[in-house]
């Protein structure tokens, strides 16, 4: 166990950097415009992996994005993305996982987010 902590801690502390700034830099408006564009729901999956956060402390970043108007399906791509290919998730993943399975893993199941995303936005216009 310490000897995997030993090697998943530097990719976890960059996890949480790459988070941070990403949480504390990059204005509101500018997720509003890129969540609204035709392409916000592949930005939403893009931005989502490298966070590290769980769906409750991710709804109050999304809420306000909602109220101004980002469709819902580009913002629940962003909670899906964030919950199931976080960088994080994607380290420990690879402790049990050969590489060629794990990126297959990754882009199934960014295809998914990213399709229901889009079925998302589709339905709710």
């Amino acid at each position: 166990m310490r000897n995997i902590m030993r090697q998943m801690w530097p990719f976890l502390v960059a996890a949480l950097v790459l988070g941070a700034a990403v949480h504390g830099w990059v204005p509101t408006s500018a997720l509003q415009s890129i969540g609204a564009a035709p392409w916000g729901v592949v930005a939403a999956v893009a931005i989502g992996i490298p966070l590290y956060s769980g769906t409750a402390t991710a709804v109050p970043l999304v809420a306000p994005l909602y109220a101004a108007g980002v469709p819902l399906g580009t913002l629940m791509a962003f909670l899906m993305s964030i919950v199931a290919l976080s960088a994080p998730e994607v380290v420990m993943l690879r402790k049990v996982m050969p590489t060629r399975v794990l990126v297959t893993f990754v882009g199934v199941v960014a295809i998914g987010i990213v399709a229901v995303g889009y079925s998302l936005n589709v339905m709710t216009t």
